[in-house]
């Protein structure tokens, strides 16, 4: 015949093709096992945040799954309704550079900072805007003063209408152009009192400011952002945090404390007065991040013999670190604390640090896969544990990869289990795939993907990864 096969020859090669894909007319069988990665290596969201110093500076130190900056109101709104982005945008591009996610807070007033004030200028010069001078911070040279060295600060008292309005409005700016970014991990609410940490020591206010003004200010970010995670400090402020915590589907934001290390503090809790009856605080952790900072340098930890002061307040490290994993935390700040000084003066504190390289946050392990391919259809089993202490709380997805002998992607089918679901602990996930789109497969895989294609796939701890990263779970005779 002319002009193609004839039908029984079309028929025949169907067949075939199905017997092929059945293994010879069977179901096909196929049992893997692992080998776990005990080693560390770097993962968006995981371990430590890069904070003030460039990624690169932690090689060989410990492991950098963020990059985090603080900043002051002034350097972005420099002129009322004039924002200056770039260096915001040139961080978070970065931290994409880096393959990590960026994380963040902004300040109204900061104690060790080198200038007379940290809210912008055209603030305090608005008519009606209340301005409080302080004298109890880092010394610097005032140089609207001829270069006098003086601790005298100002700040905005965080009542006043004005500020309230001026600084609403630069949050509601600030989310409009990065809520939702694909880069950014999670924000701060920040703004109030010195550091934005939710106090207002040593700052020396006439009077405490009530619960509706500080409910004003977390305002400003939970009703602008709305894709972006938010994270409260804990510690400071139980009743603002437990209203940002209800304040929509619980729990509405993560929760940060930058106090590791001071057993005051860890009184200050999970369980503890007055945290106590916060609901579900402990809860928080499976499904928002928890991210955690040392109160102190070296000198906190290691000199305090020489200081009265420090007695009977601090943890040694080895101790701060077994409570940060207890805390199911995803991320710890590099600062204060300098992990590479650590590391010189008290080598056998430093060797606490690994715990966070490899413990912090999500750690896939997986196990063993059973698979079954009948004909068009394929059922996979995969058992695994996340070592870590938290799910994995980015974007990111489990897919199925199918590739070609030479490797080419023939397609990808996304799992039907959550990240979010994959607690600390033994996990198992199960698919019936149908495979009649990827006849010319050779392997499925197992990918860990960021949805938005922003930062790179999530790493699984085993040795047996294909030269795309990816764990192959059924391979084809």
């Amino acid at each position: 015949m002319q002009g193609g096969c004839c039908p029984m020859k079309k028929l025949f090669w169907n067949v075939l093709g199905l017997l092929a894909l059945a293994g010879c007319g069977g179901p096909v069988r196929q049992s893997l096992v692992f080998r776990e990665n005990e080693d560390v290596f770097r993962n968006p969201g995981q371990g430590w945040s890069a904070a003030y110093e460039p990624v690169s500076a932690f090689d060989g130190i410990v492991n950098v799954g963020a990059v985090y900056d603080r900043w002051e109101w002034r350097d972005l709104e420099p002129e009322e309704g004039r924002y200056d982005w770039a260096r915001l945008d040139a961080r978070i591009e970065y931290a994409r550079t880096n393959g990590v996610p960026y994380y963040f807070r902004i300040m109204c007033v900061n104690a060790c900072s080198n200038r007379r004030r940290e809210s912008p200028d055209w603030f305090f010069a608005k008519p009606g805007a209340k301005k409080h001078v302080w004298r109890k911070g880092n010394k610097y040279r005032d140089w609207t003063n001829g270069g006098k060295e003086t601790t005298e600060r100002e700040a905005p008292y965080f009542d006043d209408p004005v500020f309230l309005r001026c600084h609403g409005r630069f949050i509601a700016a600030l989310a409009k152009r990065y809520d939702g970014h694909p880069v950014i991990g999670a924000i701060d609410i920040g703004s109030y009192g010195n550091f934005a940490e939710w106090h207002c020591f040593p700052m020396e206010y006439p009077y405490k400011f009530d619960a509706a003004c500080r409910r004003a200010i977390a305002d400003m970010y939970l009703d602008n952002f709305t894709k972006t995670p938010l994270l409260f400090l804990s510690g400071e402020n139980k009743e603002t945090f437990a209203y940002a915590l209800s304040k929509g589907t619980f729990p509405r934001v993560g929760v940060r404390l930058d106090s590791v290390g001071s057993t005051w503090h860890y009184g200050r809790w999970v369980g503890t007065p007055p945290y106590k009856d916060v609901p579900r605080f402990g809860e928080i952790w499976k499904s928002q991040p928890v991210f955690l900072e040392f109160i102190g340098g070296e000198s906190w930890f290691h000199l305090h013999e020489k200081n009265e002061w420090y007695r009977g307040r601090q943890s040694t490290i080895p101790e701060a670190v077994d409570w940060i994993l207890a805390q199911h935390a995803s991320l710890v700040n590099t600062c204060p604390i300098t992990p590479k000084n650590v590391k010189k003066v008290n080598p056998d504190a430093y060797a606490a640090f690994r715990k966070i390289d490899l413990y912090a946050g999500a750690r896939l392990v997986p196990h063993t896969a059973e698979s079954v391919l009948d004909g068009e259809t394929l059922r996979l089993r995969l058992d695994g544990e996340n070592k870590g202490t938290a799910p994995i709380l980015l974007p990111y997805r489990l897919e199925w990869r199918f590739r070609a002998a030479d490797g080419r992607l023939l397609g990808a089918v996304p799992s039907a289990t959550s990240v979010r679901t994959l607690l600390p602990g033994g996990f198992r996930l199960e698919e019936t795939l149908d495979v009649g789109a990827f006849r010319d497969f050779a392997t499925v895989s197992l990918a860990v993907v960021h949805i938005p294609a922003a930062l790179p796939d999530f790493r699984l701890a085993a040795l047996d990864l294909n030269r795309f990263g990816e764990l192959v779970v059924f391979r084809r005779k």
